[in-house]
């Protein structure tokens, strides 16, 4: 069954139809459910994620450089307007917007991508009901991390690929390297997606034509598009911060900063794959796990890869890159089961997509066709069994908010809170996120690294360029900028009273100001 070229057809497809209002249902009741549990902003990195992003048009010093130089910009450019007002900035529903309409939009390329695999209906309406119903996506979609776009971005890169296949139409072929290219903007999984694809493209376009100057074509049409944003990101790090790899060597990037020493995965590929492996349990769920594992089995014998098929097969490269992250002390993961406590679980929730895909293959080869039908069902049953074990990504941000560095956070986001009434604040941004964004002091009252030629100057002499409020922070016993460069010193305590102190920060205010 060929993929119609004409997108009015595909919009008349009433299987695809039904699964964007399912997607669309589902999304707005996990946003509601969330909402009112109080877990929109669970994450620490949702926070940070909303202050860049309310930055960009409401710092002190606002502009694109707000975006910063190592988390990547598109969904921070694509929510600043949807954050705007502050009652949508500060609860993150604004946000939430983008990761929704991204969770939509995944289930319906998904569901392309498995009828264009299969080349029958059951096989898309499978794969995207694997994928839309898993909690663990469900809960991430009602947040504003940036785990949903990415899915996104690359159900998008595969859906696209695989029409191209499928058809040969250059339009299918601009459109991967248009969803690669966006995809490598948003989280750095498609820099490491985007080498395959180019791999794919020019083995397919060989066996396709068996001419060197076809695939030449093919590759420079899909590389330099696709390549645009890693290009472009490189030339930002470098224009802005004066070194193209900020990304990978900056101060706020340095792998130490948030891989512990003694990390159990650094240096022993056992337990960084284990590692993974549990992760992946964790938030796909076993039973997906050895459907996905049956439909790898199958896809192979029954296709021998062909290029169509060969398209999840592609995705397991991002597996493969984790566990090196892991191994290579360059991101940290844990699980209950090796390190005692959840981290970064999230990391397995990208398996979601090629295994929402092989079970989408295995199930279009399920015979009668009354009984494959019965698969979606069997999926949401799987991802409710799921949800009865607990949601690893809701658990892990819960476990961090009860640890006791957060709560004496949130104790001191909520004294700022009642006791703040005007004035310019210096405060480093970084591991003070929390105080940041729950003290609710508008973002163009903060002085912070980031506003440009006021933090120095302010950091050596706060009284004389209108700072009336100094946060200095020690957050799990490492002190930031401002605790290093005030504190102790004559002229934090000539012009500034403490005003508050807990283990990790104390609070200044300018003298003759305070009631």
């Amino acid at each position: 069954m060929e993929m119609s070229s004409r997108p009015a057809a595909r919009f008349r497809d009433p299987a695809l139809i039904a699964v964007l209002v399912a997607a669309a249902l589902l999304s707005i009741g996990a946003c509601v459910v969330t909402a009112l549990s109080g877990t929109t902003l669970a994450y620490a990195d949702a926070m940070s994620h909303l202050l860049i992003t309310g930055r960009v048009s409401g710092a002190s010093t606002p502009g694109a450089a707000q975006l910063g130089g190592v988390w990547l910009p598109l969904p921070h450019l694509l929510a600043a307007p949807l954050v705007e007002w502050d009652p949508l900035l500060r609860s993150g529903i604004g946000a939430c917007a983008l990761s929704m309409g991204c969770y939509v939009a995944a289930t319906g390329w998904l569901y392309q991508a498995g009828r264009g695999i299969t080349g029958k209906a059951v096989g898309g309406v499978v794969a995207a009901a694997v994928f839309a119903t898993n909690p663990n996506v469900l809960y991430l979609q009602s947040t504003p991390m940036t785990e949903v776009p990415m899915l996104a971005g690359i159900a998008a890169t595969i859906a696209c690929f695989v029409a191209w296949c499928r058809t040969d139409r250059l339009r299918y072929l601009l459109l991967c390297a248009l969803a690669t290219m966006l995809t490598t903007l948003v989280r750095y999984e498609g820099w490491v997606l985007l080498p395959v694809l180019v791999a794919a493209v020019g083995w397919r376009s060989w066996r396709r034509a068996g001419r060197w100057h076809v695939v030449r074509a093919d590759l420079v049409l899909f590389g330099v598009l696709a390549a645009s944003g890693v290009v472009g990101w490189i030339g930002w790090n470098a224009i802005i911060f004066g070194d193209p790899l900020n990304f990978l060597r900056g101060e706020f990037a340095k792998p130490e900063l948030w891989v512990a020493a003694g990390d159990p995965a650094v240096g022993d590929w056992a337990v960084a794959g284990a590692s993974y492996l549990w992760a992946v349990v964790a938030v796909v769920g076993p039973v997906v796990l050895v459907a996905a594992a049956a439909g790898l089995g199958f896809l192979v014998w029954r296709t021998r890869l062909r290029a169509e098929a060969l398209a999840p097969v592609l995705l397991l490269v991002l597996p493969v890159f984790y566990v090196f992250a892991l191994q290579s002390g360059q991101r940290p993961l844990h699980v209950p089961q090796i390190s005692g406590d959840l981290y970064n679980v999230r990391f397995g929730l990208v398996v979601i997509v090629p295994a929402a895909l092989l079970i989408g293959y295995l199930a279009a080869q399920v015979r009668p066709r009354s009984l494959a039908r019965c698969a979606p069902v069997a999926a949401g049953i799987a991802s409710v069994l799921l949800a009865a074990g607990g949601i690893a990504t809701l658990q892990e941000p819960q476990a961090f908010r009860a640890g006791a560095a957060e709560r004496t956070s949130a104790r001191g986001a909520a004294w700022l809170r009642e006791h703040y009434d005007r004035g310019r604040v210096l405060m480093q941004s970084w591991n003070n996120e929390t105080v940041n964004f729950e003290s609710g002091i508008p973002l163009r009252d903060v002085v912070y690294e980031g506003s440009y030629r006021q933090w120095e100057p302010a950091l050596a002499d706060p009284a004389a360029h209108g700072i009336r409020w100094i946060h200095l922070g020690r957050a799990r016993g490492v002190p930031d900028r401002v605790w290093t460069s005030l504190h102790g010193k004559p002229e934090l305590t000539r012009s500034y009273a403490l005003v508050y102190a807990d283990a990790d920060r104390q609070v200044y205010r300018l003298r003759g100001s305070c009631r």
